[in-house]
């Protein structure tokens, strides 16, 4: 196995994990990029530098991020394992390039040798995300093991809303990280929306749509249950106040976005723009 190595320069000295990994990690890009592009992203958003310890490739390429020795930085509460990204959109995108598929498999089972008590889970076990995304293909990856991801279907939407108020509760989540979930939302239907045939296109922004609304309303009902229920005083109480705060941040949080895809990814530049549009 092939493994390209990068002499990433970190804006920080990584902090060594103490014991052997716990967990294994999947996350996908939610979109395409180098791994390079990861690491400028991330060290932007003020992390020593690219959060996980691989990077695997459309073409099937494996890169390394953090050493395996190194604390990550891509899923709370499970930074003290080994996080792999899979470049692609596997909430949209149904089938993984065979190159990739295979590469995966490489890496995952020479993980998995390694380390034999270490489980393997998605991000969306840890905190209330959809990524790897619905068509991320696990079992395939560990060869028809019987380890599968979790699906929120509308009957464990409680479950959901009580993962997020825990999440909330546990990070002492603030607002601009609130803003930063909304966007994952409004990316997640964006991203949607830009794969769909041209049949029948307005029904499915329709509903796309309204998923983002009932997301965003879930969530924010969820953060402000938790806030109003703990003694810490992350946010504005007047609904008003509250609103004008969250609208900043979300703002800030697009305005970065654009920047970002009219650098990388011009085709999704339009995701960010629908944010600066007044309602």
């Amino acid at each position: 196995m092939k493994i390209a190595g990068h002499n990433w320069k970190w804006s920080k000295q990584l902090g060594r994990r103490s014991g052997l990994p716990p967990f294994i990690v999947v996350h996908h890009q939610a979109g395409t990029g180098s791994t390079a592009g990861i690491h400028a992203s991330h060290l932007s958003r003020g992390w020593r530098g690219i959060g996980y310890h691989y990077h695997v490739r459309l073409d099937g390429s494996i890169h390394r991020g953090r050493p395996e020795w190194a604390y990550g930085a891509h899923a709370p509460g499970a930074n003290d394992s080994i996080g792999i990204c899979f470049e692609g959109n596997y909430e949209t995108q149904r089938d993984m390039p065979a190159a990739q598929l295979a590469a995966g498999r490489e890496l995952m089972a020479d993980l998995q040798r390694r380390y034999p008590k270490a489980k393997v889970r998605g991000h969306g076990d840890f905190v209330p995300t959809a990524c790897p995304g619905r068509y991320f293909p696990l079992n395939e990856l560990l060869k028809g093991g019987s380890v599968a991801l979790p699906l929120v279907d509308p009957g464990k939407r409680a479950l959901l809303k009580q993962r997020m108020l825990w999440y909330a509760l546990r990070n002492d989540l603030s607002l601009k990280d609130v803003a930063g979930m909304l966007r994952s939302f409004a990316y997640a239907s964006g991203a949607s929306a830009l794969a769909l045939p041209e049949e029948g296109r307005t029904l499915a922004e329709s509903r796309l749509r309204a998923w983002e609304s009932a997301a965003r309303a879930a969530f924010l009902d969820a953060y402000r249950q938790t806030v109003a229920n703990s003694r810490s005083h992350l946010v504005p109480e007047s609904d008003e106040a509250f609103a004008r705060a969250l609208r900043a941040w979300e703002l800030d949080k697009a305005l970065y976005e654009v920047a970002y895809e009219a650098r990388n990814r011009p085709t999704w530049l339009a995701i960010p723009l629908a944010a600066l549009t007044p309602a």
